[in-house]
Parts: C-alpha cells; structure tokens; sequence
C-alpha cells in the first residue's frame, strides 16, 4: 500500500512539470533555444504544445476571474470563460484546501522549500484577507495591479525569468517567489499560511461549518479595507486616465485601453509566447496608473507578425479577444508617422524607403523630392501598427524616424491589403 504522503507527492510533482510545460506553449522559450543551440537545428520552429495551452495555468484562477468580470460589461460569451474558475470553485467548496496541497504548482514550490525550514514562527498575523479583499474591490473600481498577487498568475510570469533581457517590471514581478523562498527557510510554507489570496479564497469558499455571515463577521476589518481600496483605485483610475502626448501600441484585440488594463491580470501569457518578442512591461509613467505593468508592444524589439495572433489564444481574462487571424491582420493597433526632421528622404540627404520594403501591409507611399529622393508617406487607412517600419528604420540617434503611435481604440479596417511578395 503507498503512503498518502507519496502519493500526494508524486501528484504534486507531476502537476508541477505540467504547469512548467504549459508555460512552454507555443514557440519554445529563448533560454532552451540557446541551451540547445538551435542555430543548427529544426528546434527554433518546435512547438511542445498548442499556443493555447499557455493560458491553461492563468486561466484556471477564480481569483483572476472574478476579479476581472465586473470589466466585462455583460459582453455576450463571457460566460465561457468562467467553467475553469467554476470548477475550481465547486472543488474549493467541497474539498476546501485540497487544491492547494495537492495540484498548486506555488505550493508545490514553496513546500519543497520549507523542508529544512528552522521553524520560527515570526509572523502571526494573517495578511491574505487585506489582500484578497483589496484585490477583488480595486478591479471592481478598475485598478487591477494587485492581481499580480494570484499564484497562478505569478507563476505564469515565473518563465520570464530565464528570458534574456528583463525589464524592471517584469523582475519585479518575478521576485515574489524567491523572496518567499527565502522566508520560507524561517517560517515553513509562510507564503501558502500567511499571504496566499487564493488560499483564503479556498478557506472562505469552503464549507466548513462557519456560516458566511459568521466568516464576514471575523473577516469585517479585512472587508473594510478592501472597501477603503476602492475611492482611491478610482481617483487613480480617473485621474491618470488622460490624454497623453504618446498611446501605447496594445495587442491585436485589446480594443481600448481603459477596458484592456481593467481586464488583464498581469499574467505575461501573451508575453511568454510572442515570438517576435515585442511585448512589454515597462513602467509606463506617462500613462494611466490602472495600464501599469500591462504589456504593450515596443517596436524597437521587433514587430507584429501578420501570420501570428498567439497574445489572442492565451488570454485567460479576455482582456485580449480571441479574433481571428483575418481579423487580426485587419486590425489596426496604431499608426506610423514619419518623423520628417529625422527622415533620410525628407531631408533630402539620401536614398532610403526601408520603411516602405519592410511594410507587410504596403502602407507606406512615396512623392518625389526636390533633389529627386523619395519621401515616405504612411497611409493611414492601410497602416496597421505592427512597428516593423519602425524596428526597421536605420536612423537610430534620438528614436527612429519613423514611429509607432497605439490608437484610442483599436478598429478593424476594411481590407488586408497585405503585400504579395
């Protein structure tokens, strides 16, 4: 007969190497491709599962869920996404902590961790009640930053780590699990006992014998806080959501600003299987504060693949709509603008249409110049944003001469106007 302590070991370790797997979705990530020198081989095309499947981790959070579908605005099919969270919930309801000690792949993490753990019991108090309750009131108000919090979103987030260059942001948010790593050598499991919004979402589902009204009774000052979060998630919502001097360029699929960083959790899944690598976390100062963290393209990494709509397959939130790759390639996520002092061909001191070749949309027309050079024109009814005028540009001093600016609201053009090479 084998042990319940091995078997819910040898569950967990599995569950864990699936999850790890699920991250690996879609291409394979740059740091295997570097550890298995793709340069010689058919690996750097190699997919281990689905694109879809990376979002099967994220995806799976009632935390992450809930939290986001109040920003959904009764969007008709939103209720599909709600069966993994449902199901979870249903398995929390019945089994209580279950989940936790025997599939989350955090906990797994952390409780191999606190094996030689020295057992100091420094810290008492509770804190994830403040945390649930506070992330769960400021997504209602619009304001969803806390969400980096949920587990399974943290250890989505967890593969950008072997990436190659890191944005602060994105280490930032990576830094939860060592840290807790680190405490969990003084205090076993401290993250899973003593901070974990999941977990207390399981304690508070759980049917345990104490009423809901008993559980909001001992919870009360928790709740309040939670409530307190929402004035000021909403004076900051408001008060930064401004026009600004420059839009980030958001996913195919985004479509506004406001209601894309209302719904996304900050799970990096779009991030993780970009191919081109063009999506970002960088600290957006010149935007709204609820768009902090939440990706957007940069294009001096790289550009928009128009035979690609993977950010689209993955998101578990539906902060990105799942459109489909015709409608992608209609999508128009921004618009070029020549930037005419830095032009080669505005200014008249050579030949360059680099923009106009690497356009996959034939966006970019031309007129003649005075000295007989062509001066690039960025037609604004075929430019669709993709940034590879711009990631293609030579002029590199001061930011390239032709740049990428995100639109108000993303809008599907008539035709594709994709260009036969």
């Amino acid at each position: 007969m084998i042990p319940k302590k091995t078997k819910r070991w040898f569950v967990k370790i599995f569950c864990l190497l699936s999850a790890s797997l699920f991250l690996m979705a879609g291409p394979l990530p740059e740091w295997m491709l570097r550890l298995l020198s793709y340069e010689k081989s058919f690996l750097k095309e190699t997919t281990l599962f689905p694109v879809w499947a990376a979002k099967i981790i994220p995806g799976a959070s009632p935390l992450s869920f809930f939290a986001s579908l109040s920003a959904h605005r009764g969007e008709r099919f939103a209720f599909l996404l709600l069966f993994p969270a449902l199901f979870l919930t249903l398995v929390f309801f019945k089994k209580g902590r279950f989940f936790c000690g025997w599939i989350c792949p955090l906990g797994t993490i952390y409780e191999a961790g606190s094996f030689k753990s020295l057992k100091k019991n420094f810290l008492r108090a509770k804190i994830s009640p403040f945390i649930f309750w506070g992330i769960l009131f400021s997504s209602i108000a619009g304001f969803p930053l806390f969400l980096s919090f949920d587990p399974l979103s943290t250890f989505s987030r967890a593969n950008l780590l072997f990436e190659g260059a890191l944005t602060f942001t994105e280490l930032f948010s990576g830094i939860i699990i060592p840290v807790f790593l680190i405490l969990g050598i003084f205090q076993p499991m401290i993250w899973c006992s003593k901070f974990c919004p999941l977990g207390y979402m399981i304690d508070f589902a759980h049917n345990s014998g104490l009423s809901y009204a008993e559980k909001f009774d001992r919870d009360r000052r928790a709740l309040l806080f939670g409530l307190a979060c929402v004035i000021p998630s909403f004076l900051l919502r408001k008060n930064f959501f401004k026009d600004k001097t420059e839009q980030a360029v958001l996913p195919p699929g985004a479509g506004d600003k406001e209601l894309f960083s209302s719904l996304c959790s900050r799970c990096y899944a779009c991030v993780n299987v970009c191919p081109t690598k063009i999506l970002t976390t960088d600290f957006p100062n010149d935007l709204d504060a609820g768009s902090w963290f939440a990706p957007k393209m940069d294009a001096y990494r790289g550009g928009c693949l128009e035979s690609c709509n993977n950010c689209a397959q993955v998101c578990p939130t539906g902060a990105i709509k799942n459109i489909s790759l015709d409608d992608k390639q209609r999508t128009q996520i921004g618009i070029a603008t020549v930037i005419k002092s830095k032009c080669i061909g505005w200014t008249q001191k050579g030949f360059c249409l680099v923009c106009a070749e690497f356009c996959p949309y034939a966006a970019v027309d031309q007129k003649d110049g005075d000295k007989g050079f062509p001066m690039p024109i960025v037609n604004p009814e075929k430019c669709r944003g993709c940034g590879f005028c711009q990631n293609a540009c030579p002029v590199r001093e001061n930011g390239a001469a032709i740049a990428v600016e995100g639109v108000k609201k993303q809008r599907i053009l008539a035709s594709v106007y994709l260009e036969v090479v």
